[in-house]
């Protein structure tokens, strides 16, 4: 008899029905939770700015993306450090959080570093694993920096988030400074090896060519009344030489010349489409999102739960459904 009732058909949707109160228990205990949390967590507000290559602006004024560059035959891919994605890995990495350590903080009198460990509140949880003293500021500067790169576009959006929204809005301008001496110091440092390079060669070249012409004017001083076909040889081998080593020389000194006004250029690495603003909007926390999350947990969780105790029922020899 107990085995024909385990045999007996039951459906998942109507078990889940019949325990609608269980259902609607835990939503109502999801909905304390989220907004216990939301009580707890600090609010946070996020200043955000957008830059762009300098060389891409125009481009981007008059609508044209990189894909209509590429097709133009106009794009040309920035390389090494001079790219929109390593600025973004720059200003994300840890060595970056720690530089902004000592922006000064207007208003507070003080650093960023000392303003956290003053002004930044955490959940209360929080001090249960981690003490104020042995908080990890650096890696609290490195959480609140974001980072989007578009790339059709070619712009960087750099985001910043503290519970002050007007130091949320002078540290994200900080961080726009601190990644421009990053990047006029990297063109700087090329533009300076350029020229020491072309300087180098220049001199080589020099010498080639005084050589060569002290070389074709003593031959031709002492060969200046012969006519035998081997001193003719010689002198127009001698000549080519003096030739190519001047034409070589010539453009030494023209490269030496662009690397000398490349050091001696303004330097502009990026545009700034968007400046920073002084948002009142609460970025975090955002109680919808915790809200449909913890439903959703919520709703999954019960559904297990009620579909294994009846499948345990039934294995047990429980009631049929």
């Amino acid at each position: 008899m107990s085995d024909d009732r385990q045999l007996k058909p039951w459906s998942a949707g109507r078990e889940c029905r019949r325990h609608w109160r269980t259902y609607l228990l835990t939503c109502c205990m999801a909905v304390l939770l989220v907004i216990a949390m939301v009580i707890s967590i600090p609010k946070e507000y996020a200043s955000r700015l957008t830059v762009t290559d300098e060389s891409k602006e125009t481009d981007l004024i008059i609508g044209i993306d990189r894909m209509q560059k590429w097709l133009k035959g106009a794009l040309k891919l920035n390389t090494g450090y001079k790219d929109i994605e390593v600025y973004a890995q720059h200003i994300t990495s840890r060595a970056f959080a720690e530089k902004m350590r000592g922006v000064k903080i207007e208003g507070y009198g003080t650093d960023y570093e000392h303003y956290l460990r003053e002004h930044y509140r955490r959940p209360w949880w929080e001090h249960l694993f981690t003490p104020d003293d042995e908080l990890d500021i650096v890696g609290v500067i490195e959480k609140s920096i974001k980072t989007e790169v578009n790339g059709k576009y070619s712009t960087l959006r750099i985001q910043v988030t503290d519970q002050d929204p007007v130091v949320a809005a002078m540290v994200v301008d900080s961080v726009r400074v601190r990644l421009e001496h990053f990047v006029t110091g990297e063109q700087a440092k090329i533009a300076l090896q350029l020229l020491k390079n072309t300087t180098i060669l220049r001199d080589q070249a020099e010498k080639r060519y005084r050589d060569a012409q002290q070389r074709y004017t003593q031959y031709m001083d002492s060969h200046n009344e012969s006519r035998l076909a081997s001193e003719t040889n010689e002198e127009k081998a001698l000549q080519n030489e003096y030739e190519k080593a001047y034409e070589t020389y010539s453009q030494s000194c023209l490269q030496y010349l662009r690397a000398e006004a490349l050091v001696n250029k303004p330097v502009l690495p990026f545009a700034i489409l968007k400046n920073a603003t002084v948002l009142t909007d609460v970025h975090s926390p955002n109680f919808t999102a915790y809200l449909l999350s913890f439903l959703c947990f919520a709703l999954i969780g019960t559904t297990w739960f009620v579909l294994l105790r009846k499948k345990y029922q039934l294995l047990k020899g429980g009631e049929a459904a």
